[in-house]
């Protein structure tokens, strides 16, 4: 549980608390199998403290430049801003969803981040091959069925010592055991799992070889 006394603003504590209370309850609603629910409209939201590290790690390295693949409604997008804004940089935000990225743009607006994130619409196997590279910090968030498939495009835009984060990576999972052993094939990738959130979290850096 974050507060105010950990040195954030009331309006970003108001919008990361409404929308974690909103993700217990589209989960409730998907573990019920509610009728007419809809996976692409849900929230599909980071694990606090998986957030919360986020947010530690951007600031402990000043990533300055940061990527994030999968929006949905925001809640990772507000911490990521968040964190851009401690270090002076800019957040450049990816989702397919036109509806749910604008219920993301108005949570960012809400928390008074608009500033800090550009996003880009469209689907990341393509808008990924438009957006520059050098990123400091990136983030791996959108369905993990199509990771294996944008790898190839993500690591060309993570600079020489840049950190990219990958949530619902369980070392267990076949399909994530595949997505670690492409991964690790990269020249110069270090990569490690981190047993944190619902899924797990894959670190990585990229080293200059």
């Amino acid at each position: 549980m974050v507060s105010e006394n950990d040195g954030f603003e009331p309006g970003f504590l108001k919008i990361v608390d409404r929308i974690e209370r909103e993700d217990i309850a589209d989960r409730e609603l998907r573990a019920r199998g509610e009728e007419g629910y809809e996976p692409e409209e849900g929230f599909w939201a980071l694990a606090p403290e998986t957030a919360r590290l986020l947010h530690v790690l951007i600031q402990t390295t000043a990533a300055s430049r940061l990527l994030e693949v999968g929006v949905s409604h925001g809640y990772s997008t507000v911490w990521l801003a968040h964190a851009a804004k401690m270090s002076g940089g800019r957040l450049t935000a990816l989702e397919y969803n036109p509806r749910v990225m604008e219920i993301a743009r108005r949570n960012v607006a809400e928390a008074g981040l608009a500033d800090q994130v550009e996003f880009v619409l469209g689907d990341a196997r393509e808008t990924l091959l438009t957006i520059g590279d050098e990123y400091d910090f990136i983030l791996l968030d959108c369905w993990d069925r199509i990771y294996p498939e944008i790898l190839p495009k993500v690591v060309p835009l993570l600079r020489p010592s840049g950190l990219m984060t990958t949530d619902n990576v369980d070392i267990n999972e076949p399909g994530s055991i595949e997505f670690r052993r492409l991964l690790s094939a990269y020249p110069g990738i270090e990569t490690t799992n981190v047993p944190i959130g619902t899924g797990g979290l894959e670190v990585s850096t990229r080293r200059d070889v």
